[in-house]
């Protein structure tokens, strides 16, 4: 899967901070055709962009939106970096998803109530974070568009929410 991910041409790598970085993909297509939304996926556990590679072109395709997902640190080819530092943890997927999020808005200049945050399973951490992060700006420009989640793990919510929240 590492040669499916590296023979890409839309990989990315994103910088996360002291001399770390991840891998993502900028799948792009859906915002000039169907929708002016882009899509900022956060993979499963034991999932990683190139395992996820044509499941997220299909994706992409199916949406009609831009897709933009990125690895967590630990994950993926970030494994292989040069360090002692790129093993899986919160702080890591915290880095990671915003180092994404600045990609987004800054290199590619979309604007943020056009991006959808999604995470699946284990990424509904890092997305419930940057979510909560984005959601509280004053100005509604600065937003996100909205947020899905499939999957969630309860125990992200209760990071960003309290102790007593509770799912259905």
């Amino acid at each position: 899967y590492q040669e499916t991910l590296l023979n890409r041409n839309d990989l990315i790598w994103l910088d996360v901070g002291k001399n770390q970085r991840v891998p993502a993909i900028y799948i792009k297509g859906g915002r000039s055709l169907k929708s002016k939304f882009t899509v900022l996926y956060s993979h499963g556990n034991g999932e990683d962009l190139g395992v996820d590679s044509r499941f997220l072109d299909e994706m992409q395709k199916r949406i009609g939106a831009d897709l933009f997902a990125y690895d967590y640190v630990g994950y993926s080819l970030n494994r292989f970096e040069p360090g002692d530092k790129n093993v899986p943890s919160v702080s890591g997927c915290k880095k990671s998803i915003m180092a994404a999020w600045k990609y987004l808005t800054t290199t590619a200049n979309v604007p943020p109530k056009d991006i959808i945050i999604y995470g699946r399973s284990i990424g509904s951490g890092p997305s419930v974070y940057l979510a909560g992060k984005v959601g509280t700006k004053k100005n509604p420009e600065e937003r996100c568009a909205g947020v899905i989640l499939q999957a969630p793990l309860e125990s992200a919510f209760r990071a960003v929410l309290g102790p007593k929240t509770a799912t259905c």
